[in-house]
């Protein structure tokens, strides 16, 4: 897990590096890894606490076969469930833009791995 605070706001995510081949060997698109950006986005409205957000990204190397990624999902799904291709030379900035944080310069401290 990883935190980055932000004057006022906390960030909680979770980078997961993972090939898309080793997810859901029996499940696809509905492993658990993947479910979990969205299973995350529920804890927070649980925790209705406007100054934490939590997230969750899956970082793949690209897919290198068929067999890597026979889920028939186009690129699309895989931003919205966060999972990004780290062939992709932005997927870092990707990860700032969904957590909004633009300008690193704000924050108050460094991420820290936990």
């Amino acid at each position: 897990m990883v935190n980055f605070s932000k004057i006022g706001h906390g960030h909680r995510f979770f980078l997961l590096p993972q090939r898309t081949s080793q997810l859901g060997l029996h499940t696809g698109p509905g492993d658990d890894k993947i479910e979990l950006a969205q299973d995350i986005k529920n804890v927070e409205d649980r925790l209705d606490e406007p100054s934490i957000t939590l997230n969750s990204f899956i970082l793949s190397p690209p897919p290198t076969g068929r067999s890597d990624l026979d889920w028939d999902r186009d690129e699309s799904w895989f931003r919205a469930n966060n999972v990004l291709f780290m062939n992709n030379s932005n997927y870092v900035q990707k990860v700032f833009d969904t957590l909004g944080v633009f300008d690193s310069t704000e924050a108050t401290s460094s991420p820290q791995t936990i």
